[in-house]
């Protein structure tokens, strides 16, 4: 269900309720099925792209390295970085970029929203949340408030990620 996560953003963009009409680019986990990107919608402000294993067991297959310069490009040079409890957000805290976590998938329903808020609440994932360098989101309107502050205002939440990098790593 991420991808209603995405198309949220993207209709965010379309109505002005995230200024400066931002490019989304999505890249899917590298375990997901190679259908699932199939379920988005058409990006009005952006495009999928492909992860290193694309479908494959993520256990038998590494990253090129020029699949991991890639993917750490794009964290580089993203504005704000946005994923679903992954530790994709240390990565993008040691750029010091500003990290938004959706603790939601829009329209799911019970069962899918415990198994959500249930990836918050394994182990490997409290040092990063009690580092605070991840801005939890846990509807709609907090997680378009969470972009659109990282957007205008990049610097908050700074002392945080260096928080989560120093703690972490």
């Amino acid at each position: 269900g991420e991808h209603s996560v995405v198309e949220l953003i993207d209709r965010a963009i379309d109505h002005g309720r995230i200024p400066g009409r931002p490019y989304l680019l999505v890249r899917r986990h590298p375990a997901d099925p190679p259908g699932q990107a199939d379920e988005l919608a058409p990006l009005r402000h952006g495009r999928v792209v492909q992860a290193w294993s694309a479908g494959s067991d993520p256990a038998r297959s590494w990253p090129t390295r020029i699949e991991l310069v890639g993917q750490m490009s794009s964290l580089a040079h993203c504005a704000v970085h946005v994923s679903i409890c992954s530790s994709m957000a240390l990565d993008g805290a040691m750029f010091d970029r500003p990290q938004v976590g959706p603790t939601f998938i829009p329209g799911a329903n019970r069962k899918v929203s415990r198994s959500v808020a249930a990836l918050y609440r394994q182990e490997h994932w409290q040092p990063i949340a009690r580092s605070g360098g991840v801005a939890p989101a846990g509807d709609e309107s907090s997680l378009i408030a969470a972009i659109a502050d990282g957007l205008a205002h990049p610097e908050h939440g700074r002392t945080e990620r260096a928080r989560l990098v120093g703690e972490v790593l």
